[in-house]
């Protein structure tokens, strides 16, 4: 597992290299960079803190509502409807709101915010639909950057959504094999990670292949 772990933090490392890349020729990426800039430090944090036995559920609550915002923010740099800006920013303050009530004054900080992650990936699901079917360009899909990101953010946490279903179904089925279900949910889940930044990685790619 802790070389899954290190493919992961690997993949968000070079995620954030590549952006560094091409940053400046595609201003409407800053709120991606601002997110795996973010990441880095955050999984680099819940490493160290994994590795010497001491909590960390607690920057997992900071962090969601981030992550959250930074999407919400490359949605909106692509989206040409202000209607839709405004939902989306509207949706985005919502959650804020939401989440870190939740984790900080109504529930245990000292747990992983379950909750929070659950609403963020339902709603990212939504908006990353909405803004595949609403947004224009005359260049091709593949060459946009969003694009790729939202397919990604659909396979994260749709499949994410199908394996913890999965999951518990099993463990009602079979208690006895908990830890092993768990391991495996874990790995199928990272695998997710691993698709969703690839497509990161992709994204940014073609967004410098589309400035040349």
């Amino acid at each position: 597992m802790k070389a899954l772990f290190l493919i992961y933090h690997l993949l968000i490392l070079i995620s954030f290299i590549v952006y560094l890349f091409v940053h400046q020729k595609n201003r409407k990426l800053l709120p991606l960079g601002i997110l795996l800039a973010v990441s880095n430090i955050v999984e680099g944090i819940v490493f160290f803190k994994i590795n010497n036995g001491q909590p960390f559920f607690v920057y997992y609550h900071i962090f969601i509502p981030i992550d959250f915002v930074c999407l919400c923010g490359l949605f909106c740099n692509y989206q040409g409807n202000s209607a839709f800006r405004t939902v989306i920013l509207v949706i985005a303050i919502a959650f804020v709101s939401f989440s870190y009530c939740w984790s900080f004054l109504l529930s245990n900080d000292s747990s992983y915010p379950a909750l929070s992650s659950l609403v963020r990936g339902i709603l990212l699901v939504l908006l990353s639909v909405l803004t595949l079917f609403t947004y224009t360009s005359e260049q091709s899909f593949y060459r946009v950057p969003v694009f790729w990101i939202c397919i990604g953010v659909l396979i994260l946490y749709s499949g994410g959504f199908l394996v913890k279903g999965f999951y518990n179904i099993l463990l009602n089925k079979y208690p006895d094999e908990k830890a092993y279900f768990k391991k495996l949910h874990s790995i199928i889940s990272i695998i997710f990670n691993y698709v969703f930044y690839c497509f990161v990685i992709t994204g940014l790619l073609c967004s410098k292949i589309k400035k040349k």
